[in-house]
């Protein structure tokens, strides 16, 4: 399983859901094009971490202005231009993908790239695949294949960080402590 594929905060996982929606529907409906430029896409350490940054800037911004999430949602059907397109049409989403230093089509890109490359090298190790064979199948770039293997330790320790500091649903915790406030009171009697 990729590294970032873990448990996320509610907005990160959003992106996650919709960024794999797009790479299966880009396959099937939009055809090579989208696959193309995904796959054409060369991940490297620094842009990953403008990625992250990126993600990171996402997750702040949905929290102050929850219009962020409801205008990024329902993109399972979305072609790459249309993702691009609605980050476009929301300028908090612009800034927050901006202030780390991409543009909102560079930062699409690196996204499915990474999701699709974090697929691949799943498959490379969870089915003892070759990356080969999983590039010819899948299409996905043997060099991005490479750039998990070879940098699997910091995409997961980046995870991590990102995952500590990413804002957390204010629901989710209303919850969790309503949870944890019924545990201790049968704990009590």
């Amino acid at each position: 399983m990729p590294v970032f594929l873990t448990r996320y905060p509610t907005f990160a996982a959003l992106l996650m859901a919709s960024a794999l929606a797009t790479a299966t529907a880009s396959a099937q409906d939009q055809g090579d094009k989208d696959l193309k430029a995904i796959s054409g896409y060369t991940l490297t350490l620094p842009k990953y971490k403008q990625m992250m940054s990126a993600m990171l800037n996402l997750g702040k911004a949905a929290q102050q202005n929850p219009g962020i999430s409801a205008a990024l949602e329902n993109s399972a059907d979305a072609t790459l231009d249309q993702m691009i397109a609605r980050l476009n049409a929301v300028p908090a989403a612009r800034k927050a993908i901006a202030d780390a230093g991409l543009g909102t089509r560079e930062f699409a890109l690196i996204e499915m790239a990474s999701l699709q490359a974090g697929m691949g090298y799943g498959l490379t190790k969870q089915l003892h695949l070759t990356p080969d064979s999983v590039a010819r199948t899948t299409g996905v770039s043997k060099a991005n294949l490479e750039f998990f293997r070879t940098n699997e330790a910091e995409l997961e320790r980046m995870r991590q960080a990102m995952e500590a500091r990413m804002p957390k649903d204010q629901s989710a915790d209303a919850d969790g402590e309503a949870a944890d406030s019924a545990d201790s009171a049968d704990t009590s009697n």
